[in-house]
């Protein structure tokens, strides 16, 4: 699978629309759960395709732009590259796959496009088994339907109930305990994995994105290295930002309270009082701490400010 498919992947799991340039666009169909007789089905989403979208919005060539640190145009030479093989493959059998989204076949003079029900689209909603319903129904003689049976549930599956749910409320605690600015001068990019360099023909009141969320992604991340501390270098360019706040005495305060951090400073710009864990002269330099698991736990926003 190349460079390419993965971002679809990506973009297909966490967005509505995906646009292929010159070959159509995969949209997400959303079922709510619904009653099936005796059952009560668990929502489910797909992908349905378009082949009149084939206008390129500039999604995927900037997801791809930012994880893997290239130019937009290179980017975008690299999805020409993987659709011209597409159409190329299609044209020769008629069959053309994309891994966990669907399987794109030839029919008659049309092209028809089979959904991946197992893949990246409904991965949300893989684990909500159907559920049954009980449907009591009146006897020819008037009486009161029979009463619905329940079954107790074994202590083995009350036991996994509720690790799962503190498994959730701890993921909640974590997620919780890391302060997110809303501030917009992050300007940051939905599908965004790093900083995207726009070219200069592109119209002047499109967003410059300088700052932006990173995202953990199992699949396409760097390898885990060991985490270091913060790099401090004379007059750094690039900071890794885990925490944004409207005071400088906020800031110390919950730098305070980050006993398992070290070597964390504060920047300030725009009013803003921003926490680092890292530093350096280029992006890959400052990005490079958040590829260790552990600071990855405990900053899952972590994000890399470019000081102009």
């Amino acid at each position: 699978m190349n460079i390419v498919q993965r971002h679809i992947q990506y973009l297909a799991a966490t967005t509505d629309c995906v646009i292929i340039p010159g070959w159509g666009g995969l949209l997400a169909s959303h079922c709510p759960a619904y009653v099936d007789g005796n059952r009560f089905m668990p929502p489910s989403r797909t992908m349905v395709f378009n082949p009149a979208l084939t206008h390129d919005d500039g999604l995927l060539a900037a997801s791809i732009s930012r994880h893997e640190g290239i130019s937009y145009e290179a980017a975008k030479t690299e999805i020409e590259s993987e659709t011209a093989a597409m159409r190329a493959a299609f044209e020769a059998t008629g069959y053309v796959a994309l891994p966990r989204i669907g399987i794109f076949r030839r029919k008659d003079s049309s092209t028809v496009f089979e959904p991946d029900l197992s893949g990246v689209a409904g991965a949300r909603y893989a684990y909500l088994p159907p559920l049954p319903v009980a449907s009591p129904v009146a006897t020819a003689t008037g009486a009161a339907p029979a009463a619905h049976v329940v079954r107790r549930e074994s202590i083995g599956r009350r036991i996994l109930r509720v690790a799962a749910f503190v498994a959730i409320l701890l993921g909640l605690a974590i997620t919780l305990s890391n302060p997110i600015s809303v501030n917009l001068d992050r300007r940051t990019d939905f599908a965004g994995i790093g900083v995207c360099s726009i070219p200069a023909t592109q119209p002047a009141t499109q967003p410059d994105p300088i700052l932006v969320l990173v995202v953990p992604d199992p699949e396409i991340g760097s390898a885990p290295v060991a985490e270091k501390p913060a790099v401090e270098i004379e007059n750094p360019r690039c900071y890794l930002i885990i925490g944004s706040f409207d005071s400088k005495r906020d800031a110390e305060r919950w730098i305070a309270r980050r006993s398992q951090e070290s070597n964390l400073g504060i920047i300030e710009r725009s009013g803003r009082f921003r926490v680092y864990a890292a530093t350096g002269a280029t992006i890959a330099e400052a990005s490079r701490l958040k590829a260790d698991p552990d600071f990855a736990a405990r900053n899952p926003e972590a994000w890399v400010y470019v000081r102009r």
